[in-house]
């Protein structure tokens, strides 16, 4: 997906909410309309959207989103861990792309390219996939905002909604982040799955409890 191209308005608009910092509205997150500057208000990005659709009256409207008060929506980055970790050690959960849905499943589903996300505690949204993956889900472009990788980069990033299943379960409308060549989970998806998340490293099992 194209970048959006944000108007002198829309740009002056982005800047006073990120430099916002005493505004009722920290935290918040705000999505900004790229040509008007028009702003609608969410405590996260698919509530923000849906109160610009719905006072637009535009189901297909795109937005621009910005934590009030914050350089970032999200933050996707690494954790230094302690211990007998081995530096290129990963924990992953295995998924794939079923009818046009995210599949996470505990046993790989048969005959269906494998998706080795890695669960992510450093990342603090839902899912991060390419492209390629993206283009095969039945999904609705949300729009754009700026994640902060590691080293402190700030980045802009498209964004989508999708419908995930996780075993059986389904969530509804589950943001995803586009990134090349990345396929992450994160910590708002490990919330939404499960109570408890154990990383058994002497067995080498990820296990998410209720």
């Amino acid at each position: 997906m194209g970048k959006l191209k944000l108007s002198g308005q829309a740009k002056k608009i982005v800047k006073k909410l990120i430099d916002s910092i005493n505004s009722e509205k920290v935290g918040y997150i705000a999505a900004i309309d790229p040509q008007t500057g028009e702003i609608f208000y969410g405590k996260n990005v698919i509530e923000a959207a849906k109160e610009g659709r719905r006072i637009k009256n535009n189901h297909k409207a795109v937005f621009f989103f910005v934590k009030v008060g914050y350089p970032s929506v999200d933050v996707l980055k690494s954790i230094a861990l302690q211990g007998r970790i081995y530096e290129d050690y990963f924990p992953k959960v295995k998924g794939s792309v079923h009818n046009r849905n995210i599949h996470l499943t505990s046993s790989p589903l048969k005959n269906l390219q494998d998706l080795n996300f890695i669960a992510d505690t450093g990342f603090s949204g839902s899912i991060v996939l390419d492209i390629n993956i993206i283009q095969r889900l039945d999904r609705d472009y949300l729009g754009e905002k700026e994640v902060t990788l590691a080293g402190g980069i700030v980045q802009s990033v498209s964004i989508y909604i999708s419908d995930v299943f996780v075993n059986t379960s389904k969530l509804n409308e589950v943001e995803i982040v586009e990134m090349e060549k990345e396929y992450l989970i994160g910590i708002a998806l490990m919330r939404a799955i499960s109570k408890r998340a154990i990383f058994a490293f002497d067995s080498d099992e990820i296990i998410f409890e209720n």
